[in-house]
């Protein structure tokens, strides 16, 4: 008989990893650290997530794909289990960003600086707002209808998407809005005593009945798909005298189309839209995150 192995005195590497950027987030919980820091740690957080996301889970995925049976020599989990477990606890870290994230921002609010929802401005702002979006938004959108002559679209990594679900005589069709990245991510609203602001995509979603015209507008959320980008240079390719800049361009190319490994979601979603979403992606529910 086997002698079972006791792994009391090992750690699994992705797990340990995460428990160090949990060490990050605790950055931002100190009131010792300025406020402004503060905010820093939690973007070096959202930041250190992403890059491990696309970098380790994406090569989970790939042993995964490859050899179901294989596993950790540190805490003897497969893949799947691996990533089972790392999407249980990076849900558990979000949940403790997000509420440290309304607290540094509810104290910058008593500097004066606060993000605003459309839906909340008063109606002088929120016509400042439509013409902001009418002027400097609208002429750069490129919304596009989901059906059997628009299939659905490739999203690029960690770009911004408005995600809708339209009806027309009573039937519903998916819409899609890339947030273009030439737009600044924030708007400010004129203000002499504070600052204000309110968020690109959220200015988006809030005119999305001005974009499809004819459609209803049922619901809306902001969309972004973390994907996979466990490449690796190919040094015989290097060897034969290809240019390494070349190489490069292709192999950040390539990650924009890699499989999907996260979906994160901003705004309310229905069954229909979350069915959508994992059909689309191939992805189950754990691998969608709401933020």
């Amino acid at each position: 008989m086997y002698k079972k192995i006791d792994t009391s005195y090992t750690q699994n590497r992705e797990l340990s990893w995460l428990r160090f950027n949990d060490r990050v987030l605790e950055e931002a919980i100190d009131e010792n650290v300025p406020l402004y820091e503060r905010l820093k740690f939690i973007a070096i957080y959202a930041s250190n997530l992403d890059e491990f996301y696309q970098v380790r889970v994406g090569s989970l995925y790939e042993m995964a794909s490859v050899d179901t049976n294989g596993f950790d020599n540190k805490s003897f989990m497969t893949p799947n289990q691996q990533l089972d477990k790392i999407f249980v606890a990076t849900k558990q870290l979000n949940q403790k960003a997000d509420k440290i994230f309304a607290t540094v921002e509810k104290q910058f609010k008593t500097y004066g600086i606060e993000r605003k929802k459309v839906k909340s401005l008063n109606q002088k702002d929120k016509t400042y707002v439509k013409t902001y979006f009418d002027n400097q938004i609208s002429p750069f959108l490129s919304p596009q209808i989901i059906n059997v002559r628009h299939p659905f679209p490739h999203l690029l990594n960690k770009a911004l998407y408005v995600g809708i679900i339209l009806t027309r005589k009573k039937k519903k069709v998916f819409g899609i809005i890339p947030v273009p990245s030439n737009l600044p991510k924030i708007v400010y609203i004129p203000n002499k005593s504070k600052i204000r602001y309110v968020m690109t995509e959220d200015i988006i979603a809030t005119y999305a009945d001005k974009i499809f015209d004819g459609y209803e507008v049922e619901n809306t959320a902001i969309l972004s798909v973390t994907r996979s980008a466990d490449i690796s240079l190919d040094d015989e390719r290097l060897d034969l005298g290809e240019d390494f800049l070349e190489h490069a361009r292709e192999v950040l190319l390539k990650r924009q189309r890699l499989a999907p490994v996260r979906l994160e979601i901003e705004g309310n979603i229905d069954s229909t839209m979350m069915k959508y979403a994992t059909e689309q992606f191939k992805i189950t529910s754990k691998q969608i995150f709401y933020l």
